[in-house]
């Protein structure tokens, strides 16, 4: 017989030397007393998906402490179901559980057949006690479970004869493996739970010396007596024990006893198995990770059947916990990548002084982009994530509703509001926050009119969503232009990278930021973080922002912002006609206006007058740029006493900008105005003084006639913007030169700055033009750049839990103290787990689909082939595996042809047809494309002419930054590199800290167990899961 291990031999004790053949270890391990601390606990493996006939499993190991690397406890787990109840059985409408834990007849000291003892009917008890607690019933009526637990190797002192009554005590340690084993188990099939429930135990230990004492995960050889015995089943989630078992006798004097027995197992439970020798209490913090594999997947049931579904449960390939020389680094399947692709959403409406734009933004949760994040992109903050048909914009603007607030939700809200609640999943709806912010337009109300509109719509929003909005003063506000401005940098300076790759934005003298300007019809910004002498100088003038990155390290940045309010174009264009005004006769009619093109004639307000003879003030066009530029220059207000040295605009105070490190990035009004009437296009790799200035005076200069000759076909639109677009430039012109004081490119220079960044790297930020001093952009990499993306950065970065539990810095902005001041806003949001009892799976196919059909879409004609065979590609991918089975036989016995009895076997059909072209069948495949590629994740283009400018907020903004996802991954920390993985059983030991191995192997191999797959559905059959390869010993 070659494998004694399945002899029912007699009934005496005996010790088979597939457990311990060396008569020395034999001899130590009787003599062993206990040298681990009482709260260290032992060295624990756990793996799922080792049976693939079972609906779920998983195994389970836990070393010996008398021969290091030797397992002492082997447990197997099977989940079969749920499944439904026979016709003829009572309804239920709860699912019924059925848990069954059984020794294997080698698992012993005694060699015996199997007999079904009261220890096995107690240990079935038991374990069903504790995971009945987990599991959420109701979702499965009429059905059953079954839960099958082997005991493969008893965890006993095997050095001591039999009959000593150690296994009457080693039988806590067996059911505390089983509750853990089998809630694993149940998270591997799918079942919907709390939280996976852990075991623990503790006991009451009487030394060699005679002193009493409470351990942690007792091993009955290495005391001299116990006392009692206490197992706990701990469910983390509810902080609720869900069974307890009490051992042994104690007086009832000895209470205290109980309650330090009771602590201890809970303690013991939570630490997950993996306190080490010499390791404190403290610790256990760190370790509480290993309950954060929160298994239940309430939104499988759609997918239980399909491949993609099960691959990610086999994912969950091995759990173990280890100490370092550094530390305790649990190697553990973060809860969100086990539960299924989370994401978070956030709303944000622009609310501007033209009208209100809609913007939807998406995050993954960040305990799951933490899982998926590779080393490099821990130190990066959340990817932020938009879709074109997620922005809607409305008019006219929130302002209007000044004087009848009580309609502004029902005649102007509403239709964004129906947008977002269609386009985030409903389940999503009490986890996304909502908010309003208004900017240029609401500024210029009363502030009990501002008030009136905000107190409304905050009513109005949470009356008729489910978003979330706790706070109205923090969710419905007037923002500063100073904190418009600040969003503003946010969202440029990560669309460039200065956050998350500051190495290759070195500018010189330590910095790698850029700086923004905003123009938009009512105000404009600025902001930008001083060289280091000017931030120190002017440290009280600054603002501290503070990121925090998905490591959950603080990242802050010192940053200066103004805003000017009256100094967009639309204000300062109704300051110069006034100044026109003032200037000429109260008796004249027609005024001379230098900046619009000859012979053009308009209204005060800038209509066109067609009727000569009308005798309203009519401005009169003499295409005089130069002259231009003189009459809009005092509208800078650069004669304004400036109170604190330095100062830009109209005597407010700015922090001298060192243009050698400070490069600046224009949006709204900078980029049309340079990109719209006077030809400049996307091409155009920088921005020069020179050039533009030549094209604008070849434009105004013109004649109307001209002009609008060629504007005939155009429509109104481009007729307006031509209209403007003289004024605009002066105005621009002015602001950027005579302002702010950006250098001329082709007259002024600057010194070069001291580039410490790779030449590659360097000229492709050249050939981008964002090192000139000055560049104007519509997009950034494809993506527009928006200050609502930098105030959901914010909200989506303060979402992620601080690299140190206590660290009490939040994320925002405020003065430029230490610590938090009394004036810090916060970005609103705090990490909490998502609610996963309603989160559906996030579709990152129909995403993917939804992107390519849009493509599809925007061809022409000749693209319509295409698009059909997207969607006929998108259809059968969406199916279920069942329907895509025989949709694929159905097409296939079209092309087949029938073959003559006794000829060859050739492929054939559709079969044949893809082997031609793709190769034969691979053994696996992986699974791309998931989350999609950059480029499927932009929004679409919007007039660049048309004057909705980002500002007050004219202005335009869609996007946040994206790129594709990588495939999920288990982030497993391998001790082991060098080991090939190995591709025979799927419960090989590459990934291990400890490789031991047992003198005898348990099993046969894993193929002689895979030819008799039987349905999920069926009741499971004993002997018949995958053995285990135990632990081998280096």
């Amino acid at each position: 017989m070659t494998d004694r291990r399945r002899i029912n031999g007699p009934a005496a004790a005996t010790l088979p030397p597939v457990f311990l053949d060396d008569p020395v270890e034999e001899q130590k391990a009787s003599r062993l007393i206990r040298s681990r601390p009482s709260d260290a606990l032992r060295k624990l493996y756990l793996k799922t998906g080792v049976t693939p006939s079972a609906s779920g499993s998983a195994y389970l190991e836990i070393e010996t402490t008398f021969k290091s690397g030797v397992s002492g406890l082997k447990l197997s787990c099977s989940v079969h179901g749920p499944r439904s109840l026979p016709k003829s059985a009572p309804f239920s409408p709860h699912i019924i559980l059925s848990a069954h834990v059984k020794y294997a007849s080698f698992a012993t000291k005694q060699r015996r057949g199997y007999i079904r003892d009261s220890s096995e009917r107690d240990l079935s008890v038991h374990l069903e006690t504790a995971l009945r607690g987990a599991i959420i019933a109701d979702r499965w009526p009429k059905s059953g479970v079954d839960i099958v637990v082997s005991i493969i190797e008893g965890d006993q002192d095997r050095g001591e004869a039999a009959g000593t009554g150690d296994e009457t005590w080693d039988i806590m340690n067996v059911l505390s493996g089983c509750v853990t084993v089998a809630s694993a188990a149940l998270a591997d099939a799918g079942i919907d739970c709390v939280d996976t429930v852990a075991g623990g135990v503790s006991a009451l230990v009487v030394d060699a010396d005679g002193a009493e004492s409470v351990v942690m995960d007792p091993v009955p050889s290495e005391h001299g007596k116990i006392m009692a015995a206490c197992c706990v089943a701990y469910l983390p989630s509810r902080d609720e024990v869900t069974n307890l078992w009490f051992k042994g006798n104690l007086e009832v004097s000895d209470a205290q006893w109980y309650t330090e027995l009771v602590q201890k197992g809970i303690q013991a439970s939570r630490t997950g198995f993996a306190m080490g020798e010499g390791e404190s209490i403290d610790e256990l913090l760190a370790i509480t990770s290993y309950l954060e594999f929160k298994l239940w997947l309430h939104h499988r049931e759609s997918d239980r059947s399909q491949p993609s579904s099960r691959r990610q449960l086999s994912s969950l390939e091995s759990l173990q916990v280890r100490d370092c020389e550094h530390g305790i680094h649990i190697c553990a399947v973060d809860r969100a990548l086990l539960m299924g692709k989370k994401s978070r959403y956030g709303v944000i409406l622009d609310a501007g002084s033209s009208g209100t734009r809609l913007h939807i933004y998406k995050w993954k949760d960040p305990a799951r982009a933490r899982h998926d994040a590779s080393k490099d992109d821990l130190q990066s903050l959340p990817e932020i994530k938009t879709k074109k048909h997620w922005t809607l914009k409305i008019r006219p603007g929130v302002s209007t509703f000044a004087d009848k607030p009580e309609e502004v939700g029902r005649e102007h809200l509403q239709a964004l509001i129906d947008h977002a609640l269609e386009n985030v999943p409903k389940e999503n709806h009490k986890d996304t926050p909502v908010f309003l912010m208004a900017t240029a337009g609401m500024r210029l109300l009363k502030p009990a009119q501002q008030n009136a509109l905000t107190n409304e719509i905050c009513h109005y929003l949470q009356q008729n969503t489910e978003f979330f909005l706790p706070d109205c003063g923090a969710h419905v506000q007037v923002i500063p232009g100073e904190t418009e401005g600040l969003y503003g940098w946010l969202a440029s300076n990560y669309l460039l990278g200065g956050f998350d790759h500051p190495d290759k934005h070195k500018h010189g003298k330590g910095h790698h930021t850029y700086g923004f300007l905003d123009m938009g019809g009512a105000s404009a910004q600025i902001a930008f973080a001083p060289n280091a002498t000017e931030a120190e100088k002017h440290a009280n003038d600054l603002k501290l922002v503070r990121l925090r990155t998905l490591n959950g390290e603080p990242s802050e940045y010192k940053v200066f912002t103004a805003t000017w309010l009256g100094f967009g174009v639309n204000q300062a264009r109704e300051n110069y006609v006034k100044q026109l005004v003032d200037t000429y006769a109260a008796d004249a009619r027609e005024i001379p206006d230098a900046c619009m093109p000859k012979g053009l004639r308009t209204t005060l307000k800038g209509e066109p007058v067609q009727d000569q003879t009308s005798k309203d003030l009519t401005l009169v066009g003499t295409g005089k740029f130069d002259e231009c530029l003189l009459k809009t220059y005092p509208l800078l207000g650069k004669d304004v006493p400036c109170e604190d040295s330095p100062c830009l605009l109209n005597g407010q105070h700015v922090p001298a900008i060192d243009f050698d490190v400070n490069h600046f990035i224009g949006v709204s009004e900078y980029w049309h105005t340079t990109h719209g009437v006077f030809g400049m296009t996307k091409g155009d790799k920088a921005y020069d003084f020179t050039t533009y200035q030549k094209k604008v005076m070849d434009f105004c200069n013109k004649d109307w006639a001209s002009i609008e000759s060629k504007l005939d076909a155009r429509g109104k639109k481009d007729a307006k913007n031509a209209q403007e677009a003289c004024f605009k430039a002066s105005w621009l012109i002015n602001v950027l030169h005579e302002g702010i004081g950006i250098p001329r490119i082709g007259i002024e220079h600057t010194s070069s700055p001291s580039h410490n960044s790779t030449k590659a790297a360097l000229d492709k930020a050249k050939q981008k033009g964002y090192l000139d001093p000055f560049q104007p952009v519509d997009t950034i990499d494809g993506i527009e750049v928006s200050w609502t993306l930098g105030k959901m950065l914010l909200y989506a970065a303060g979402q992620v839990p601080p690299k140190i539990e206590n660290d009490k810095l939040p994320v925002g902005f405020g003065s430029n103290v230490a610590g938090t001041p009394p004036d810090f806003q916060h970005a609103g949001s705090t990490w909490t787990p998502i609610d996963d009892s309603t989160l559906a799976d996030d579709d990152d196919w129909g995403d993917t689909a939804e992107d390519l059909i849009d493509k599809a879409k925007s061809k022409s004609a000749s693209g319509f082939f295409v698009f059909v065979l997207v969607l006929l590609v998108i259809f059968y991918f969406l199916r279920r595996k069942e329907s895509r089975k025989r949709l694929y036989g159905s097409l296939n016995s079209l092309f087949r042809k029938s073959r003559r009895p006794g000829s060859p076997k050739r492929s054939r059909g559709l079969s044949g047809l893809t082997h031609k072209f793709f190769g034969g069948r691979p053994a696996s495949y992986e699974r791309v494309m998931e989350e999609g590629e950059a480029s499927q994740f932009e929004l679409g283009d919007i007039d660049s002419s048309d004057n909705e400018h980002s500002d007050g907020s004219e202005g335009s903004s869609r996007l946040g930054r994206s790129s594709g996802l990588a495939t999920p991954k288990l982030n497993v920390e391998r001790f082991d590199a060098t080991a090939p993985a190995s591709s025979g059983s799927a419960l090989d030991r590459s990934g291990l800290v400890v490789r031991t191995e047992s003198r005898e192997r348990l099993v046969p191999n894993l193929q002689m167990l895979s030819a008799g797959r039987r349905s999920r559905a069926s009741s499971p059959t004993r002997m018949k899961s995958p053995l285990i390869t135990p632990l081998q010993e280096d």
